[in-house]
């Protein structure tokens, strides 16, 4: 059944949670971290929580089928959910201990040649002062499902790229989609079960596009700073066991434009923006 239109402006049922150093530790330590900020819960100045942990929290709706229940889906076209773009701002550090609160709308619904595409807003907030910390702009494709939602207008956004492209070859273990999806608590068959993959038309397990979203961020983060945002299409499929390869540029007044390629040289992540601030000390 088509998916509806109105629900635009459906929002989700908000959860509640707390960073613990066990969440923070685990999720550095999963996604190849090396800084001891995020890694030493010992450490003079205390544990960093890696910024892009915030999808495990945003999981917790984005996750959860029945808040899409207002689209007037089937459970196989609930099923048939694409992650395919996350544009993050970090407005804050992400604070350990302190209860949070994650919630969410739906802004926009969209028809694409692939099928209905939903784009919601997921904020993380402080619960005590209602302070947000990280907003998050998520796109959601239906595949092969029909909408009565306008047509999407054409195009990716496009960031300034000055300079020579400077690459860098990441290597992806065949087993790491099990590691990101017990230490990010992301968890979706296609990703690590070869036969629910094969089931949904992959050619294999793929890598979580949230995952490779924060390689981006791993590989251009550095000392005395702050991921402020990151941006990125998820555009083509990585498959565990194959390197991938970040292209990045020189960094401009919005940020550092970059893409991740594929074995194949298909841009897995398209459309790439990582921002940073620095900080004192």
């Amino acid at each position: 059944m088509p998916a509806r239109y109105s629900a635009l402006g459906t929002t989700y049922a908000p959860r509640e949670t707390v960073i613990t150093p066990r969440m923070a530790l685990a999720y550095a330590a999963g996604m190849g971290l090396h800084d001891e900020r995020y890694l030493d819960d010992a450490r003079a100045g205390g544990l960093v929580v890696a910024p892009t942990l915030c999808v495990s929290l945003e999981w917790m709706i984005s996750g959860d089928r029945d808040n899409r229940s207002g689209l007037g889906l089937t459970d196989d076209e609930r099923a048939r959910a694409v992650h395919a773009g996350q544009d993050t701002r970090f407005l804050r550090p992400l604070p350990l201990g302190v209860p949070l609160i994650v919630s969410g709308e739906v802004v926009a619904m969209n028809s694409i040649r692939a099928g209905a595409r939903l784009t919601s807003i997921i904020r993380i907030s402080e619960r005590a002062s209602g302070e947000v910390v990280t907003e998050s702009r998520v796109d959601t494709i239906f595949r092969g499902v029909e909408t009565d939602a306008p047509p999407a207008p054409p195009g990716d956004p496009v960031f300034q790229r000055q300079g020579e492209a400077r690459e860098r070859d990441l290597p992806v273990s065949r087993g790491f989609p099990h590691v990101y999806t017990e230490c990010a608590s992301i968890w979706n068959p296609i990703h690590t079960e070869r036969q629910a993959a094969l089931a949904a038309g992959l050619p294999d397990i793929i890598v979580h596009g949230t995952a490779l979203w924060a390689f981006a961020f791993i590989c251009l983060d550095r000392p005395h700073s702050r991921l402020t945002r990151l941006a990125g299409r998820f555009s083509a499929m990585a498959i565990p066991g194959h390197s991938v390869r970040l292209r990045h540029w020189d960094e401009q007044p919005e940020g550092i434009a970059f893409e991740l390629l594929n074995a194949a040289g298909e841009r897995a992540v398209s459309a790439g923006l990582a921002s940073f601030e620095q900080e004192d000390g």
